[in-house]
């Protein structure tokens, strides 16, 4: 079997009358000697563990079956976090009754962030709908989803709250395949989201 690697193959899109839904990141294609037919296998978040802002073990099975978008922040950003709130409140808030959908929540400060932290923050930024889960646990496990896996940057600067991110928000379908990216900072961004969001849910 022969291998060939993608990033972004703008030809692998799902069209649904008006929605095209593109699979981000790496994409393998895969050759048989044997058959002509080629394989896309695109690129799925890998399975992993974390702990929630309840201080329960968050297992990344959980997900399975289930549409999210996930996006990386700290509590104490004084920049590009404050920006993505009013977009994920209003997406949240559509979506609060959807047991299908969750907003995963990646800090990249968890030596800071611990469950107890997270959980005050989601409270005070009207972040408390149990469908959208806050994350803290190993820092390597986190930084390695985020620049590997979830096509996003994030790394650490010299200084104490020095976390260099964007504002991405990333959307995942029940198979752990990138299907979408938004910026998070544009609240013009939103009638897109819905749209994309509701489209894979449709796909259940």
């Amino acid at each position: 079997m022969i291998c060939f690697f993608s990033c972004n193959d703008p030809t692998s899109l799902v069209s649904n009358g008006d929605v095209a839904l593109p699979f981000l990141g790496k994409t393998v294609y895969s050759v048989s000697k044997k058959e002509t037919k080629m394989d896309t296998l695109h690129q799925k978040i890998p399975f992993h563990t974390l702990t929630d802002q309840n201080g329960q073990i968050f297992r990344s099975n959980i997900l399975d079956g289930q549409v999210y978008m996930a996006h990386f922040f700290f509590t104490t950003c004084p920049s590009v976090c404050p920006k993505t709130q009013p977009l994920l409140q209003k997406i949240a808030t559509h979506f609060q009754a959807t047991p299908n959908f969750k907003i995963i929540a990646y800090s990249i400060d968890p030596q800071y962030d611990t469950p107890e932290r997270l959980k005050l923050f989601a409270t005070k930024n009207g972040f408390d709908n149990p469908n959208h889960v806050f994350l803290t646990g190993n820092k390597d496990t986190i930084y390695q989803l985020a620049n590997e896996h979830y096509n996003t940057t994030t790394f650490k600067g010299v200084g104490k709250k020095d976390i260099a991110h964007t504002g991405a928000l990333i959307l995942i379908d029940n198979e752990k395949r990138i299907r979408g990216m938004y910026n998070g900072m544009d609240e013009h961004e939103y009638n897109r989201c819905v749209t994309d969001i509701t489209h894979l849910l449709t796909k259940l």
